[in-house]
């Protein structure tokens, strides 16, 4: 009988190097649940995407260990290449935001454990222009701070690496001003002042299934073709919806910052982005922040975010599947902790279910995720 195949990707040098003195016990975990193992470390900014986008057929299960932009990279890969196969994730970063939103254990045996045994969790990711994200996409004050900060520093100082780099930013707000476009199903509008995610719970339909893949001649090109097929193909799909149950709403105002997120955790923070997150739903929690007048609304904003209580003074909150930021300056946008790009215009939409992440047994019911 034929063993199930992993592809196990890993970035050597995230979170301490770490997974150098654990790499043996992971993959004694997966051969000893009867699978083959390949292995590939990551070399580069980009590898990950690579690695996957052009991995041979026959793999079962694709497993990744690094931080939450490996787990980008592999992602990304996915989409490209256009197979749909469970993704294992073994979290080695500074943060790990995505993993402590499902509850993926810190501890890289453990998680292996789950990876054989647990089930797979259909969950949502994002398109930003074009490219995938799969839990944030940003801009603002902080955004900068993970990319910014060295791997060095994040693998000495862990998570006060950001916190350090981010105070550094606090004397010199920049603020931008942007038009903002995004979608409410009919009757619903921006959460009240109270907790955050208390207020509307939409849902949105499916998104359009992924074709696909491509094939071996012209990789570049192939790809990009596909790419644009899926979302062209998405595109329309979405403008149908517009149509008909969602209600579009604009604000424009100026902001110090923005986040799109389908996450629990943002930069080590629990329920900073909400108390009802579902990350299956097909929506995105936002959060904006206006420019503050003066020190003192600082002070209430910083309270608002970590109380988890809207200032309907300073901020915007709301649930939407898609969102759209346009800008007379180009905005430097960070995902899932890398450098996203500067941008003018910002188009984000909500792949519903689009990838299917290996959870615990117990943690892959709805309701359980979700608290």
């Amino acid at each position: 009988m034929e063993k199930s195949k992993i592809l196990f990707v890993f970035n050597p040098r995230a979170g301490k190097a770490k997974i150098k003195n654990k790499l043996c016990d992971i993959i004694d975990v997966f051969v000893k649940a009867g699978y083959e193992v390949t292995v590939y470390p990551t070399q580069a900014e980009g590898d990950a995407i690579r690695a996957v986008r052009d991995m041979r057929e026959g793999y079962d299960l694709l497993v990744c260990s690094g931080g939450d932009g490996t787990l980008d990279e592999v992602v990304n890969g996915m989409i490209k290449c256009g197979k749909q196969i469970p993704i294992g994730y073994i979290p080695a970063g500074s943060t790990n935001d995505f993993a402590r939103s499902l509850g993926i254990p810190k501890d890289m045996r453990r998680a292996a454990e789950m990876i054989v045994d647990g089930r797979d969790y259909s969950c949502d990711i994002g398109a930003i222009n074009e490219q995938c994200f799969v839990y944030i996409a940003a801009f603002g004050i902080f955004t900068d701070v993970s990319y910014e900060t060295s791997q060095n520093i994040k693998n000495v100082l862990g998570h006060m690496a950001y916190i350090l780099e981010g105070m550094k930013r606090i004397s010199s707000i920049k603020s931008y001003r942007l038009k903002v476009r995004y979608w409410l199903k009919g009757g619903e509008g921006m959460t009240e002042k109270g907790d955050f995610g208390a207020g509307s719970n939409l849902k949105t339909e499916e998104r359009p299934e992924h074709k696909g893949g491509t094939g071996e001649k012209n990789r570049e090109e192939a790809d990009t073709g596909t790419q644009k097929e899926d979302m062209e193909e998405r595109e329309a799909g979405w403008n149908g919806l517009m149509g008909g149950s969602y209600q579009e709403k604009e604000i424009e105002d100026e902001f110090i910052f923005g986040m799109v997120t389908n996450s629990i955790s943002v930069g080590g923070f629990r329920r900073i982005t909400g108390k009802y997150v579902e990350m299956d739903d097909g929506e995105f929690e936002v959060t904006l922040i206006r420019k503050p007048s003066n020190p003192l609304d600082i002070n209430a904003i910083m309270t608002s975010l970590l109380s988890r209580r809207i200032n309907t003074d300073h901020m915007y909150c709301f649930k939407t599947p898609k969102i759209t930021f346009e800008s007379d300056d180009e905005i430097p946008w960070t995902t899932d902790g890398e450098f996203g790009g500067n941008h003018k215009a910002v188009d984000i939409v909500n792949w519903k279910q689009a990838v299917k992440i290996r959870v615990g047994a117990d943690k892959a019911a709805e309701g359980q995720l979700a608290r």
